[in-house]
């Protein structure tokens, strides 16, 4: 337990400093968000990267046109594709927004729901998204279990089912689990990265077997 606490210590640090630098200060982490601008924060997100939102600024672009479900109804397939066009997949990204918005209506009564398995019902919403809305919204230690934290796990900890992924990933967000999973997708995009991590800089180094094998 000591151990994990220690790593949760040096990643909450590094996480800071990237911070400060303004590195990894993107609008969906800025400030407390409600599940609708979470949502749609991981909506944009999928299948691109958190640069490419932040820099064509479609967060922002796509509140400010559409700040919540209701708005969100009423919205053409023609103006969600002019925002989400700088994405890739803006066709099957319009068309899965309108059929999550028209479920959460006639379905929810316009509220994003708070439980994982009502949430799990919504059309397009699986178990990443729903463990990022109860962990970033509402402050649950949901693991919102993505490539970077399962290359993270394999790379430093040899870590490969699942069900250990889970366990561990728990334990060592408890501090903070909002701020620690954000880390740990940075930790991903800036160091443990595909086909060659780059070991230099990262908070895991002294615990990562992968290091200790390769070097770097």
């Amino acid at each position: 337990m000591i151990f994990i606490k220690e790593i949760a210590r040096n990643i909450l640090d590094w996480y800071q400093g990237k911070w400060n630098q303004g590195l990894n200060r993107y609008p969906w982490r800025i400030g407390k968000k409600n599940p609708y601008q979470i949502l749609i924060a991981e909506l944009l997100l999928q299948h691109t990267t958190a640069k490419a939102v932040s820099d064509n600024n479609s967060y922002q672009i796509f509140l400010e046109k559409f700040p919540d479900i209701f708005f969100l109804n009423r919205a053409k397939i023609q103006d969600l594709i002019k925002i989400l066009n700088p994405l890739g997949l803006y066709n099957q990204k319009s068309e899965r927004i309108k059929k999550l918005t028209k479920y959460i209506l006639e379905k929810c009564e316009g509220q994003i729901p708070k439980d994982k398995n009502d949430l799990l019902k919504v059309p397009g919403i699986g178990d990443y998204i729903a463990n990022a809305i109860l962990t970033f919204t509402y402050d649950q230690n949901e693991v919102p279990l993505d490539n970077n934290l399962k290359r993270i796990a394999l790379n430093v900890w040899n870590i490969k089912t699942k069900e250990n992924l889970i366990h561990f990933y728990k334990k060592l967000a408890e501090p903070n689990p909002k701020i620690i999973y954000w880390a740990l997708f940075d930790i991903g995009r800036f160091h443990c990265r595909k086909p060659v991590p780059i070991c230099k800089g990262c908070p895991m180094i002294q615990y990562c077997g992968f290091f200790k094998l390769k070097g770097s």
